[in-house]
């Protein structure tokens, strides 16, 4: 059996918006249908939730100079350069950053490329996160590959 939800029609939110907010925020999300399209209206705090498990994995690597290199195993073109693991985390979430917003900014094209589009859970943690500290703690950092 499938689950049936009740969406509301668009205009029935329209007319009433505010209620429909403050319920997609505070109660629980809220399921809209208008024409073909299908949309779900939810919270940040529901929708950190959602991603609590998007988590980046983090290995680092020692630079020929001895600087440390952090990589990332769910999205492999990132990285972050430093002269030690914190320096090099910072770096990478720099980096990071600067991708979600251009990741956002384009998003048609990267959410449909497909080497690109299996980062979205990431990118919408980031892009969701209001600190860097929140952004840090989707890391797991790990021993060093070879």
């Amino acid at each position: 059996m499938v689950p049936t939800v009740r969406y509301q029609n668009a205009t029935d939110v329209r007319i009433n918006f505010s209620k429909i907010l403050d319920n997609a925020v505070y109660s629980k999300p809220q399921f809209i249908k208008r024409t073909h399209n299908h949309i779900i209206m939810i919270g940040a705090d529901m929708f950190s939730a959602l991603l609590s498990e998007a988590k980046l994995h983090l290995s680092f690597i020692e630079g020929e100079d001895g600087s440390k290199i952090a990589v990332c195993d769910e999205i492999d073109d990132i990285i972050g350069v430093g002269d030690s693991s914190e320096e090099a985390i910072a770096h990478f979430i720099e980096n990071l950053v600067e991708y979600a917003e251009e990741y956002y900014k384009d998003y048609k094209l990267y959410s449909r490329a497909v080497n690109r589009k299996q980062h979205l859970p990431f990118i919408m943690n980031v892009l969701a996160a209001d600190s860097i500290e929140n952004v840090k703690e989707m890391l797991i950092c790990q021993a060093g590959r070879n």
